[in-house]
């Protein structure tokens, strides 16, 4: 058995889109002659806790834990302290403007105006480079070299975002002289999501992505497009670099059955969506289409439309509206063997992801579509062309509607429910492209590229 350490902020008992890729392939590298060493935060934000995904690992893994200092979670608590719940438009950023009229709202305005915003820039551009998390890099460093020297690690793996994870391993390896590999799962420069940034803060960052890249033994990416911005961007990486998807674990829908419906759920028509609605995403339109597809009157009192996860105030106002509310159940947070549960017993999966016109979001491939794929439920996907759109068009069980298209998002949700009224509302699972994402197979893929550098070490 080969070691490998496994260097990733995201991790449970974290519940964020990023802990599943780690999680599963530390489940499932064992198999493949792996064991992996995960090294990880210490401190991690409990807002959003699930527990049980730790069950989903091996007893004998070892998780090693670091503490990250991090001075935006101080500003984060003053701004809470100054703007108290509620008067945020969205309580997880620390830069949205307070409307109270009041003189305590004045004097806290004067305060962010003058002396908080211009802190918050200074360090976004100037000490958090290259993310927030950048605290964390020191004691990872000091971890990681005790975790290397003690079980003999064979192999680096390092995972972003967050991209602190890629240089944290790649001092690692300059100490060690290990081979590593580094996973990208969404674009570093150029990333759209990234904003406010200076030029000479990307200039910056250009030549550390430039760095960790050549650096790499082997450049992992989780989609094709991705990918083709890599190679395009460093077109040395084309012999060292590997696309491995996100996907599920068939161990996951063990227990779930597609003819338990959930309480509630009985004599109903349910639509399903999972997962943190976004600002810029295709909900805007959505709720624009469920609202003309109610005041066509074929949607009978039967119809209800599901959100588990986050929902930012901004929907949450949206949704209370007279002419919706009455179709709309709000779950909030659920662990994740409960939502697993929840997918089976819909009826139509929702699919809105990103959705702003960039580049960034040609590559974005959301981690959730292909357990939605596995739960072999219809999936109703609004947005724009992409590559997760290509993935649930070839999976045959998809519909995508452009979110522009406001008539033709009413007509598919007048379609899925007459259909799914009279019975008639069927897929065909294309089973042979679904299965190529299952989690234990990435898994064997991801072993066979760390092998690889070991015959090179025997060779040379």
């Amino acid at each position: 058995m080969k070691n490998v350490l496994i260097i990733s902020y995201d991790f449970p008992p974290a519940r964020t889109s990023g802990v599943y890729r780690p999680i599963k392939f530390a489940k499932y590298l064992p198999k493949f002659g792996w064991q992996p060493y995960v090294l990880t935060v210490k401190n991690y934000k409990t807002e959003s806790v699930d527990l049980s995904l730790l069950d989903d690992l091996p007893a004998d893994i070892a998780i090693e834990r670091a503490f990250s200092f991090e001075p935006l979670r101080i500003q984060e608590a003053i701004f809470k302290f100054l703007y108290k719940p509620g008067k945020l438009e969205n309580e997880n950023t620390a830069e949205r403007i307070s409307h109270d009229a009041g003189p305590g709202g004045r004097v806290s305005s004067y305060i962010k105006k003058h002396f908080l915003s211009p802190a918050s820039r200074f360090f976004k551009n100037w000490l958090y480079i290259p993310d927030a998390k950048i605290g964390w890099l020191p004691l990872a460093v000091m971890k990681g070299s005790k975790i290397i020297r003690k079980e003999g690690i064979d192999l680096i793996y390092s995972t972003s975002p967050y991209e602190t994870n890629h240089l944290v391993a790649r001092i690692l390896k300059k100490l060690y002289g290990i081979p590593w590999t580094a996973d990208f799962r969404d674009l570093w420069i150029g990333n759209v999501y990234r904003t406010g940034l200076s030029p000479r803060r990307i200039k910056f960052e250009e030549k550390l992505e430039w760095k960790v890249i050549r650096a790499a033994d082997s450049v992992v990416f989780i989609g094709d497009k991705l990918a083709e911005i890599y190679r395009e961007r460093y077109p040395d990486i084309a012999g060292k670099s590997e696309i491995i998807h996100n996907g599920y674990d068939e161990a996951d829908f063990a227990s779930a059955d597609d003819n338990q419906k959930i309480p509630g759920f009985n004599n109903m028509i349910n639509f399903m969506n999972i997962g943190t609605l976004y600002e810029k995403s295709g909900f805007d339109h959505f709720l624009d289409g469920l609202a003309r597809a109610i005041g066509s009157g074929k949607i009978g009192d039967d119809l209800r439309f599901h959100f588990v996860g986050n929902v930012i105030p901004m929907w949450r106002r949206r949704l209370s509206e007279p002419r919706l509310h009455n179709y709309v159940r709000l779950h909030g947070f659920r662990p994740h063997a409960e939502c697993i549960e929840l997918m089976m017993s819909a009826d139509i999966l929702l699919l809105m992801p990103l959705s702003d016109d960039s580049k960034t979001v040609q590559t974005v491939v959301t981690g959730k579509v292909f357990e939605m794929m596995r739960a072999g439920k219809p999936i109703l996907m609004i947005g724009r062309e992409c590559e997760c759109a290509d993935i649930v068009r070839a999976s045959g069980l998809g519909k995508f509607v452009p979110l522009e298209n406001v008539e033709l998002i009413a007509e598919m949700i007048v379609e899925f429910y007459e259909k799914r009224k009279n019975g008639t509302l069927s897929v065909t699972p294309n089973w042979d492209i679904i299965k190529k994402f299952e989690r234990k197979s990435l898994a064997e893929s991801l072993a066979g590229l760390f092998d690889s550098f070991c015959k090179q070490a025997i060779v040379f």
